[in-house]
């Protein structure tokens, strides 16, 4: 009975992120390129597709994937079903059906699962920090009413990777929390002895692999590091050696690709608009931008806050959080600042066609620890904050997860005009003959719903 509420929550969002499926883009047909020239032609190079992405790398005139491979490896189990069925189906995997298809149940099979069991793996975390319920509402406005929602439905990296960093927290929960013991707070469970080997060999891999997926992760993962290394060093060492496998994805990709392993796609881009990623640290160069700070951060463009202002409340919890464990509280306020930083300092801060600013992701994780903390101080805030990051950003899911980065106010000159039109992103609404908006419509519904059922909980003594 202990795991219904778990149980329930991955459902929901599972559900959540699997009934929609957004439209191609240049971004996720990098990597189903490669995951077609993989099972289909046993290769790394993408020449067979290359047409439908700019992004791409170049070398000794054959196209390969630029991305990271992290999230193509994750998706290939997923991948390689999908082809088996649409040829038991006697649907060709390269006709447009196909595509779709397989696309779908890539993402499905990957990148929603894993944020799902991220969802589920933050509210067990938050649970030991600030009570079930308010790790409950957190996780859940976190997962459907901010980045994880609209990058769970398309094959990109990002909710993959707030998923993993999710996941690799939880599983240093217990020796983290034993580090500096304090008393539970109400409604609280008390710490358990903690099986450090298996959590910290798990939190290593999904370290590696959200590296491995976004090499922007980097610094959140490397907090991980920071968090295990006061209760035992052979932890922090066991947690790195985990990472190394998924890790080593990165140079293998690259040597097959270029030749050499350390010579990274964005060193071979094919477009030369995107030359810019070789300034710097990748396109990062310093001082950073305010501007860029403003845009990612709260501009109605690609503002953080502007589209999930549940997360202000990080605001209001850092010194509770500073308080109840200062270790924690201060490497999740440093890793937030630095990639805040990092980003404003990117030539392309907003990322391209995105809903929200897609390259702050992998911080996402400790900005709901310390919201968690703020939602316990200032629960009818909160509540409302919850609300209207749910408004925000599920509905604009629904309808189409990638406006154009050109467009300076998305919510009125790109979703207004399509909730007009009843213009909704596909669904498994349509599969079923039905009209896009029916199925947005009662996914929306029951999103909501579910937020206020747990809200009415919430307010009980």
């Amino acid at each position: 009975m202990r795991l219904k509420t778990e149980i329930v929550l991955f459902c929901v969002l599972f559900c959540c992120y699997t009934a929609v499926h957004q439209r191609m883009g240049w971004n996720q047909n990098s990597r189903l390129d490669l995951l077609h020239a993989l099972v289909v032609h046993q290769t790394v190079c993408i020449d067979a597709h290359h047409e439908n992405t700019g992004d791409k790398a170049v070398h000794h005139g054959r196209y390969y994937s630029d991305k990271a491979p992290g999230i193509v490896v994750l998706a290939l189990p997923a991948f390689a079903a999908a082809a088996a069925l649409l040829h038991a189906l006697e649907i060709p995997l390269d006709s447009t059906r196909g595509w779709r298809a397989a696309s779908w149940i890539a993402t499905a099979g990957s990148v929603g699962v894993i944020t799902a069991l991220g969802g589920v793996a933050l509210f067990a975390f938050l649970g030991r920090l600030v009570g079930r319920r308010n790790a409950l509402l957190t996780a859940y406005v976190t997962f459907l009413g901010a980045a994880p929602f609209p990058y769970a439905t398309m094959l990109f990296s990002h909710g993959a990777v707030i998923g993993l960093i999710a996941i690799a927290l939880w599983a240093v929960a217990d020796p983290l929390f034993l580090a500096r013991p304090h008393p539970a707070p109400a409604g609280c469970s008390a710490p358990e002895s903690p099986h450090w080997i298996g959590r910290h060999l798990l939190a290593g891999l999904c370290s590696g692999l959200a590296i491995a997926s976004e090499y922007t992760a980097a610094p959140a993962a490397g907090a991980l590091l920071v968090l295990t290394l006061p209760t035992r060093g052979r932890r922090g060492l066991l947690l790195a050696a985990a990472a190394a496998p998924a890790l080593l994805l990165v140079p293998l990709y690259h040597w097959a690709c270029f030749e050499n392993p350390f010579a990274f796609g964005y060193h071979h881009l094919a477009l030369p608009e995107f030359q810019q990623m070789n300034r710097g640290l990748f396109g990062i160069t310093f001082p950073p931008k305010p501007g860029a700070a403003w845009l990612i951060l709260f501009s109605p463009q690609r503002g953080l806050f502007f589209w999930s202002p549940f997360l202000l409340l990080a605001f209001a919890g850092f010194k509770s959080a500073l308080n109840r464990h200062a270790l924690l509280a201060l490497t999740a306020a440093t890793v937030i600042a630095l990639h805040v930083l990092c980003i404003a300092g990117y030539y392309m801060p907003g990322g391209g066609s995105a809903l929200g600013p897609r390259h702050l992701a992998p911080v996402l994780p400790f900005l709901a620890i310390l919201a968690a903390f703020g939602l316990r101080r200032f629960p009818r805030a909160g509540l409302l904050a919850g609300y209207l990051s749910l408004v925000l950003t599920a509905p604009a899911t629904l309808i189409d997860a990638m406006p154009a980065d050109h467009i300076r106010n998305p919510l009125l000159e790109f979703y207004a005009p399509r909730l007009e039109r009843g213009e909704c992103a596909g669904s498994l609404a349509t599969l079923l003959g039905l009209p896009s908006y029916a199925g947005a419509i009662l996914l929306l519904l029951l999103i909501i719903g579910g937020y206020f059922w747990q809200a009415a909980r919430f307010r009980r003594p």
